[in-house]
C-alpha cells in the first residue's frame, strides 16, 4: 500500500528553509526560525514524518488573536488544515509561529497546549474513549494510539519500571525533529490524555533529551 503524503500543508509552496530566511523575518519569530534553522533542509526536512492533520487544525482554532498581520510564509503555515496528513516539521513550525505571533512565553505556551487538549478530549469521540481507560490501561495502549496519529516517530513506555501511580516514556525521532519545548508540547498532551483518563494531580516531567530522543515521567494518583 503506497504511503499517505503530507497534504494539509503545500511545503513546496514554502518559500525558504530556516537557513534561506531574509534577516527581517527572525526577530518577529525567534523560535520558528531557530528551530527550522537546526534541521538540515529546514521546513522541507523529514517529508517521511507525519502527522494527521487534525491535530493541527485543532491548534489552528484554538490560536489566540494574532498581534499583527503574518507574513505570507506564516500564513502560509497557519491555513486550515484539509483532511490527511501534515508533515511532522510543518506541524512543530505551526505551533511555534503561533507562540510568536501572539508573543506567549514558553510558560504560556505550554499553558496553552494543555489548555486546547483538555478542550480536545472533552469532545464526545475523545470523551468516550477516554472513560473507559484508567491510567495504566492508557498505558498500555500509548504506542499504538501514536502510531494511530503520527508516522516516522515512536512512543515507548517502559511498562517494566512502571508503578501503580508512575511511569516512564520515551519518544524518538531523526535529529531535531522536537526541541525541548516541543517535547514540553507533548508531555502537556500525554497529561491531559491522563487526566481525561481519571488521573488525579498528573504531571508529565521531560527528565532527559537528546537531539534523538525524549524520555518522560508521568505520574498521577
Amino acid at each position: 500500500m503506497p504511503t499517505a503524503t503530507a497534504t494539509a500543508i503545500r511545503i513546496d509552496a514554502l518559500p525558504f528553509a530556516g537557513p534561506d530566511a531574509p534577516a527581517w523575518i527572525r526577530p518577529r519569530y525567534p523560535r520558528l526560525m531557530d528551530y527550522l534553522a537546526g534541521l538540515p533542509a529546514g521546513i522541507h526536512s523529514y517529508p517521511e514524518c507525519q502527522s494527521r492533520s487534525g491535530i493541527l487544525q485543532t491548534f489552528l482554532e484554538a490560536a489566540p488573536r494574532m498581534n499583527e498581520e503574518p507574513d505570507a510564509f506564516v500564513a502560509e503555515l497557519l491555513r486550515p488544515a484539509t483532511r490527511g496528513w501534515v508533515s511532522e516539521v510543518a506541524l512543530n513550525a505551526a505551533l511555534l509561529a503561533i507562540a510568536d505571533a501572539t508573543w506567549m512565553t514558553d510558560a504560556q505556551f505550554l499553558e496553552w497546549n494543555r489548555a486546547t487538549n483538555r478542550a480536545l478530549y472533552k469532545g464526545l469521540v475523545y470523551r468516550a474513549l477516554m472513560a473507559i481507560f484508567s491510567p495504566a490501561q492508557l498505558l498500555d495502549r500509548a504506542g499504538a494510539r501514536w502510531e494511530s496519529f503520527h508516522r516516522g516517530t515512536r512512543l515507548m513506555v517502559m511498562n517494566e519500571k512502571a508503578t501503580a501511580t508512575s511511569a516512564p516514556g520515551e519518544l524518538t525521532f531523526p535529529p531535531r525533529l522536537f526541541t525541548p519545548l516541543l517535547l514540553g508540547v507533548y508531555g502537556e498532551a500525554f497529561a491531559a490524555g491522563f487526566e481525561h483518563a481519571r488521573g488525579r494531580d498528573v504531571t508529565v516531567e521531560l527528565e532527559a533529551w537528546s537531539d534523538t530522543s525524549g524520555r518522560f515521567r508521568a505520574r498521577w494518583r
